[in-house]
């Protein structure tokens, strides 16, 4: 009966997520209600939302962790790290360019982007609900490279950013503003050129990377 009830549990916290993922997309954060959420997901009653999550920007943070591709990764640390190099960073940004076979995400982050241009409150709430947590990850990982002797890098964080930056260029350019990409460069091949760049320029020297 016990497990039963747990899977009863988690499909209904998944139909708030998708719920919560198809009224942000549509009204925008601020503009999105728990009553609203409730009926997107099937709820009966919206205070039930509130047994699963303290308020909605836990459950913004929550849904993004759940379809965003790059924020899967953040418990798995211990399997990236285990890794070789190469393969790795491609990991973390082939999961980050796999926000281009979202929807769902691509549509809500167009609305909740707008909103942070028009409310600093709200820039701090999105930035805690993903794209720190990404840059967090990335540089967690990249310290975790330079400690082992594999990288030689001064700072992880401005490593984290410089790494992060073509990848959240690309995503932004075709998915954000809907600019085609002249290239037509398929997602796992820029992600390929990119850890490659990246790498070149973080090899200790004499010691090339090869995977």
């Amino acid at each position: 009966m016990g497990s039963v009830r747990s899977q009863q549990r988690e499909e209904r916290r998944l139909r708030i997520l998708e719920g919560a993922m198809e009224v942000f997309a549509a009204q925008g954060f601020r503009e999105a209600s728990i009553k609203d959420i409730a009926m997107a997901a099937g709820v009966n009653s919206p205070g039930l939302i509130y047994h699963y999550f303290a308020n909605k920007e836990e459950l913004l943070k929550a849904a993004l962790a759940h379809f965003a591709p790059p924020l899967r990764l953040a418990g798995h640390m211990e399997q990236l790290a285990e890794l070789p190099v190469r393969d790795g960073m491609l990991a973390i940004a082939n999961a980050y360019l796999a926000i281009l076979t979202e929807p769902a995400v691509i549509n809500s982050m167009r609305v909740m982007i707008g909103e942070a241009l028009r409310s600093e409150e709200f820039a701090q709430v999105l930035a805690e609900a993903g794209p720190l947590k990404v840059w967090n990850l990335i540089t967690q990982y990249l310290r975790h490279l330079k400690q082992a002797g594999t990288l030689q890098i001064e700072n992880p964080e401005t490593a984290a950013r410089c790494f992060m930056a073509p990848l959240f260029a690309h995503v932004f350019l075709c998915a954000m503003l809907r600019i085609p990409d002249p290239l037509n460069i398929s997602p796992t091949l820029y992600a390929e050129q990119c850890v490659d760049l990246f790498l070149k320029g973080a090899a200790p020297q004499g010691d090339p990377i090869n995977g």
